[in-house]
């Protein structure tokens, strides 16, 4: 009866229109399965006299529990996307120095949001645009964007610079099934694309990791037909946020885009298990001939055991110049001290003349001497090897 005196409170002579409203106000009130029941009674009494009303009243409540249904669907798959895991995250004003504004750990739901929204940036120079880094720093590390302060990274960042088909990657993106996020860049144009795509890993990538884990991600984008940017491979690399030029915003908006995918967590450690590359294979430099007549295999011998001997003092001095190094910034503080260090001992590594452990071992004792803690010392050991590494073997003046 009550569905029925809902109906009633109106004014006479007021139209089905409202009356409608009024029932479906009191219906949606009802729980769903108290409904029918209640339109059944209405129209089985007075209420015969507006069955449009009712009826129309009770398509509206239905309307309404699908339209809730279909927003708790989005709102379960909001809370499903943001499962409690926070990603480290630095932010910077521009690309201009090194200090670091923010430091902060966030949800996915947000990151996803900042990455697919272009910001509008007042100045033309791409510099000013704002920063962003996928790293948390060492707990003592000052805010400042440097490899040595960076303990771990939270997400894989893969640029595309090569002016692939977006449509392409966007599908192939999203055939992988796995949380991401796509944005077009300060550069992108209709007919040369340039995007930046985001994986979230589902645990952090330890700094000391991080040089398998991009050349691992470089062949995995490879095999996919992505080409990707090698100067991104440093752990403390600043990629832009999504932004335009406020003097052209009108136009490069309209070129945006901007999309997430959803799926599970990228794993760094997956990435190393199935996507590394082969093993580089060094060539052993040549080695100067003293005469048009060659040298025998004596010489050779005791050339290198030479230059053995030259790596080991190069290792014995660059170790007492850590032990005695003081605490400080620059390039006399100790951390600076350990990763130069290592840097030449990673290219007598390279050559053959020096042995990793060894190297690793001495300079790490020298940094305990300085007083420096073991993790900024292994961290900047490594670090300095690596990248002698990759400088290739150190170079010997004809009489060395």
């Amino acid at each position: 009866m009550f569905v029925w005196q809902a109906v009633q409170k109106g004014e006479p002579g007021e139209g089905p229109k409202a009356a409608m409203a009024r029932v479906g106000e009191t219906l949606d009130a009802l729980p769903v399965d108290a409904r029918a029941a209640a339109v059944r009674d209405a129209l089985s009494d007075e209420g015969g006299m507006m069955p449009d009303a009712l009826l129309l009243a009770r398509r509206l409540c239905d309307e309404r529990d699908a339209q809730r249904a279909t927003e708790k669907a989005a709102d379960d798959a909001a809370r499903l996307a943001d499962d409690g895991r926070r990603y480290g995250v630095c932010l910077v004003d521009g690309a201009v120095g090194n200090r670091l504004t923010s430091v902060m750990d966030v949800p996915w739901k947000l990151l996803a949001k900042v990455m697919t929204t272009p910001k509008r940036v007042e100045s033309a120079d791409k510099l000013r645009a704002p920063g962003w880094l996928p790293v948390r720093l060492n707990p003592d590390a000052p805010h400042e964007r440097f490899d040595v302060n960076v303990a771990s990274v939270s997400c894989l960042v893969l640029d595309i610079d090569d002016g692939a088909d977006l449509d392409e990657v966007e599908r192939t993106v999203a055939g992988f099934e796995m949380r991401a996020a796509l944005h077009t860049t300060w550069s992108h144009k209709p007919d040369h694309h340039k995007a930046r795509i985001v994986f979230p890993f589902a645990e952090d990538c330890p700094a000391d990791r991080w040089l398998d884990t991009w050349a691992a991600a470089e062949c995995w984008a490879r095999s996919w037909g992505a080409h990707i940017d090698k100067t991104c491979k440093n752990t403390s690399r600043l990629y832009f946020q999504p932004a335009l030029p406020a003097g052209e915003w009108a136009k490069r908006s309209a070129w945006f885009r901007g999309r997430t995918f959803t799926g599970s967590l990228l794993s760094w450690r997956w990435l190393q298990a199935y996507h590394m590359p082969p093993p580089e294979v060094f060539a052993v430099p040549p080695i100067m001939p003293k005469s048009s007549a060659g040298r025998s295999l004596d010489d050779v011998d005791r050339e290198h055991r030479g230059r053995q001997k030259y790596a080991r003092i190069v290792l014995d001095n660059r170790s007492r110049d850590i032990a005695t190094a003081t605490s400080g910034k620059g390039q006399r503080g100790r951390n600076a001290k350990c990763y130069t260090g290592a840097r030449a001992a990673g290219q007598l590594i390279i050559g053959g003349w020096l042995d990793e452990g060894e190297a690793y071992a001495a300079m790490m004792a020298a940094a305990a001497t300085s007083g420096l803690k073991a993790k900024e010392a292994h961290r900047a050991v490594t670090n300095g090897i690596n990248k002698g590494k990759e400088d290739g073997p150190w170079v010997f003046s004809i009489n060395s």
